[in-house]
């Protein structure tokens, strides 16, 4: 049985996380465990960083989750939480 990699979230998420209302903080952890559950899913999005990283993106319960999976060590890095906004 392969165990669930360990959230790592990376300063630019914390700093999201930290400042949200407490009603949005939690909307905002399970967003992130969303993301957790859907690593083999397609991504809405992928972009590479700046050693070439392919960093994944995915809208989770109204949020942009922007993410790595660090498979050698079973983490999934949180690199950004963005709220989606509306037209």
């Amino acid at each position: 049985m392969t165990q669930e990699p360990a959230i790592v979230i990376d300063e630019t998420a914390l700093q999201t996380l930290l400042a949200a209302r407490v009603n949005e903080r939690r909307n905002i952890i399970a967003a992130v465990d969303e993301v957790r559950q859907r690593l083999h899913e397609p991504p809405d999005g992928v972009h590479h960083d700046k050693v070439g990283r392919p960093i994944r993106v995915l809208v989770a319960r109204g949020y942009l989750v922007t993410h790595w999976e660090d498979g050698p060590v079973n983490e999934l890095r949180i690199v950004d939480i963005q709220k989606v906004r509306g037209k």
